[in-house]
């Protein structure tokens, strides 16, 4: 039987191409102990070394997986194959006609009750995985990949980026949780799959389910495309689509509002730097900067204080709200307290200044004292007088009363 190994290429075409891989690469053998363990180590025929023999056995062994002869001992292999097989439990559990040259120590794919111990590191597991099996990137299946890993052990191209081994860590890539060998098993452990050769490229790329690749979705920065992964809009660092509307997360310098990564954020909302997230402004903003209360227009019924950018339903003293444009605006300077930008539209007068009526002034006028300590004007008492700018009141002389007029008239 001639097996296909890949596109036009046939089993004696690639024994002749590995022979002089063999010849030109192989300096010296593949010896345990030499060079670290591999997972699956791809000795199948337990000889001690990984060479062209184990190419020719994994070939049978293809063809009897491709074509498996039922059995219940080896009695039934022997007449059903040209070389010597036995009968051997195969990927399904059951028991088939496998090559002799499958040592009895080696597997055809990983068993979950094996190897259990994550931490194992002993001749039958590293980790959770086989060291020997014929299952060399740990698919549950026998494929032409496998040949592909194969023969980059024998080269040893192992350790990099483009090789069975990435992180050359002995654990080969698919059989590898920690395929980037950052000690954190995360999507970055997703690589993408190099379709020629079935080995894995640096870390950080898109890679989707293959048949030789892990069960993982696209890396951040990338969208599943319909079976391909795509890169998102350059706004976005994670997304669905490739529109900067269809994003979950923004790059530096965007930010997100509901699915979309801007420069800016709309009315209402701020950038938030560290989610590169637009956040909503406090309920009486219509407008902030960087944090919700650091407000820069208030709503109607508020009003913005600029120094400490805060919307107030009421103006800070010293202030009074303006309604035209929300904002507070600074009193007169005669007056500590206002409701209009006029030295006539005070409540309370600063220091040297007398509130008089809405008005704060220097002088009080005729029949008016000035407080100097409530900063205000005050009438005189009944019966007493006095003349604009007074300080104090003047009591009428006996004999005389005051006439309502701020007038000591005599007394009829």
């Amino acid at each position: 039987m001639k097996t296909e190994i890949a596109d036009g290429v046939s089993v004696p075409a690639l024994f002749l191409a590995l022979g002089v891989i063999a010849a030109l690469c192989l300096c010296a053998p593949y010896v345990r102990g030499v060079v670290p363990y591999t997972a699956p180590e791809g000795d199948l025929t337990n000889s001690g070394n990984v060479g062209t023999n184990d190419i020719q056995c994994l070939v049978l062994v293809l063809d009897a997986v491709e074509a498996p002869v039922a059995c219940t001992g080896d009695a039934d292999c022997d007449l059903a194959k040209d070389s010597p097989h036995y009968c051997r439990e195969g990927l399904d559990a059951g028991l088939v006609c496998l090559p002799a040259c499958l040592s009895p120590l080696v597997t055809l794919q990983q068993s979950p009750e094996a190897c259990e111990d994550p931490e194992a590191d002993d001749e039958l597991c590293l980790g959770k995985v086989f060291r020997a099996g014929a299952d060399m990137n740990c698919d549950g299946q026998i494929t032409n990949l496998d040949f592909l890993f194969l023969v980059q052990v024998i080269v040893k191209k192992t350790g990099g980026a483009g090789t069975a081994d990435f992180d050359g860590d002995g654990r080969l890539n698919f059989c590898d949780d920690d395929s980037d060998g950052d000690e954190v098993v995360d999507e970055l452990d997703c690589v993408a799959l190099d379709p020629l050769t079935g080995s894995c490229s640096a870390p950080g790329q898109g890679s989707l389910p293959t048949e030789a690749g892990p069960a993982c979705g696209c890396l951040p920065g990338w969208y599943d495309g319909g079976g391909m992964c795509e890169n998102c809009h350059s706004s976005c660092a994670e997304c669905w689509g490739p529109l900067n509307a269809e994003c979950t997360v923004c790059s530096p310098g965007h930010f997100l509002y509901v699915t979309t990564c801007g420069e800016t954020c709309p009315a209402g909302f701020y950038k938030e730097a560290i989610s590169n997230s637009c956040q909503p402004c406090h309920e009486a903003c219509t407008a902030c900067l960087s944090a919700p209360t650091e407000c820069i227009a208030c709503k109607t019924g508020f009003f913005l204080h600029a120094p400490t950018l805060t919307c107030q339903t009421s103006c800070l003293p010293g202030y009074y709200g303006e309604p035209a444009t929300n904002l507070c605006q600074v009193c007169n300077a005669a007056c500590t307290t206002c409701t209009g930008p006029m030295n006539t539209e005070c409540t309370g007068c600063a220091e040297s200044f007398f509130l008089s009526g809405s008005t704060c002034t220097t002088g009080c006028p005729a029949g008016t004292y000035a407080d100097a300590a409530e900063n205000a004007c005050v009438d005189c008492p009944e019966g007493w007088v006095s003349e604009e700018g007074a300080e104090e009141c003047t009591e009428c002389p006996e004999g005389t009363e005051d006439n309502g007029s701020n007038e000591c008239v005599l007394v009829e």
